[in-house]
């Protein structure tokens, strides 16, 4: 992350969702990640959002965390998918991790859906973990590990 790039994560703290949820730490978590990537559009490069590791990956266990944060015009158009593909490559393939870990709040429901379809599993829930909206929902963590990660990615043709 440069310098310039900290007025492109203004728009994050604009949103009510993201003010409430992250406007705290994500500046700090972005300082600490080993790979913090600001995603723009397709075409026109308007700010879409942000994915990193954060904290920086554990490499004597082969393990790190992803985080995912994007403004709600971009939701449900693909961003998510390509860059969660994009950090799940980039984690097996080139830094040899074994496992990639997120967590989602559970009124995110699309979210834990896109996680569930490219192959996170469910590993445990903080229940009521968080306020939001007038009542309490659940942090829902899902994790994959690089052989999950390799069945999602072979082909039909591919024995």
């Amino acid at each position: 992350m440069q310098t310039d790039d900290a007025d492109l994560l203004l728009p994050l703290w604009n949103d009510e969702i993201m003010v409430h949820l992250f406007k705290e730490t994500i500046a700090d978590l972005a300082q600490k990640a080993l790979m913090f990537c600001i995603v723009e559009e397709k075409e026109g490069a308007a700010f879409v959002g942000l994915v990193g590791y954060m904290p920086p990956p554990d490499f004597r266990n082969r393990r790190t965390s992803m985080s995912i944060a994007f403004l709600p015009q971009f939701w449900n158009k693909g961003y998510g998918t390509e860059a969660i593909n994009f950090m799940l490559t980039h984690g097996f393939k080139q830094l040899g991790l074994h496992r990639i870990a997120l967590q989602v709040y559970e009124f995110n429901e699309h979210a834990v859906e896109v996680y569930r379809r490219l192959g996170f599993v469910e590993e445990g829930r903080a229940r009521e973990a968080i306020w939001y909206d007038g009542r309490w929902w659940d942090i829902i963590e899902f994790g994959m590990l690089e052989r999950e990660w390799g069945v999602s990615k072979r082909s039909p043709n591919d024995t």
